[in-house]
């Protein structure tokens, strides 16, 4: 009975705790703004002193005015922590145009002149810039899905003694080709490339120049454009034509490539260094070459028109 009284007496100790407590939880509030400084080592005081005085908390009452500072102390906290600024390398925009200009080589706005950037500016920060927007081609079948189905079984037919000796004295008489239709699509691509190959020799000793793109593009058709560029690529893969960039205009153009040539080249061993590459090609693009190269008229005609007698 004497030990629970003197633990309900309220003695100088307990009172002394809890106007501790009091006198944390005041400080905190008048002086919030200085606290959520980041700057500021305060807050960690305080929270020591919380931290130290706990250690004499023995009622609710005192455990109550603790808890009342520990929720300033996390709120201030919270404050102090979204004051704090991460971004110790800001993105300045002024700064990235200024940067951009003198790369270059333009000419800096001043006063009441503005910021100037020559062709030859932009061209130069278009090859700087051009591995980072290089896009890898779509995936395509050349000849067809590799999905194969199961491979029909042919039946073995047995023919008599009689019948073969009948075919044995009969001549082989070679199939005669009447239609382009009837042809099989090896043939008929080889018999395209060598069309292409005479198309391109004629056009040469024509022009002497022939841009890539005003060869190849067809702007009435889309498909018959893929087709060019398809049976152009055998010419030049074995060293009937090649492909070089005109220093002027840096654009692609084309030339055929002779017999005497062809084995100069085999000799320069120039043939072992061809550079093979697969490109791709939108509708959207071929709009927007057949426009830029003002192309109005196909220089390769379409296979139709060559069977019809309009080529």
């Amino acid at each position: 009975m004497a030990e629970e009284e003197d633990f309900n007496k309220d003695n100088p100790e307990r009172r002394a705790t809890r106007l501790h407590y009091r006198n944390i939880i005041t400080d905190l509030q008048v002086h919030r703004d200085d606290l959520v400084n980041p700057q500021s080592e305060e807050l960690q005081e305080r929270l020591r002193e919380v931290d130290e005085n706990f250690k004499r908390v023995e009622r609710a009452r005192e455990a109550a005015l603790d808890s009342q500072a520990m929720h300033l102390i996390a709120n201030i906290g919270r404050m102090k922590a979204q004051a704090l600024h991460t971004e110790f390398v800001r993105f300045q925009p002024t700064e990235f145009a200024q940067k951009l200009i003198a790369f270059v080589g333009g000419t800096s706005a001043g006063q009441g002149v503005e910021a100037r950037i020559s062709a030859q500016g932009w061209a130069s920060l278009g090859r700087a810039t051009q591995p980072f927007f290089r896009r890898s081609p779509p995936f395509q079948f050349v000849l067809g899905s590799f999905e194969r189905g199961p491979k029909p079984v042919k039946e073995r037919q047995q023919r008599a003694p009689r019948e073969k000796e009948s075919l044995a004295t009969k001549e082989t008489v070679p199939n005669q080709l009447k239609t382009f239709e009837g042809m099989d699509e090896g043939e008929a691509t080889t018999e395209e490339v060598e069309r292409v190959h005479k198309i391109l020799r004629a056009h040469y000793r024509k022009h002497r120049r022939i841009s890539y793109f005003e060869f190849v593009l067809n702007p009435d058709s889309f498909g018959h454009t893929v087709e060019n560029i398809f049976h152009l690529s055998f010419l030049i893969k074995d060293g009937w034509a090649e492909m070089y960039l005109d220093e002027e205009l840096q654009i692609p153009m084309i030339r055929p490539m002779d017999s005497e040539r062809k084995k100069q080249a085999s000799r320069d061993g120039k043939d072992q260094r061809r550079i093979q590459a697969i490109i791709s090609i939108t509708p959207g693009e071929w709009e927007e070459l057949v426009q830029a190269f003002k192309v109005t008229r196909a220089q390769i005609p379409p296979r139709e028109n060559v069977r019809n007698g309009h080529g």
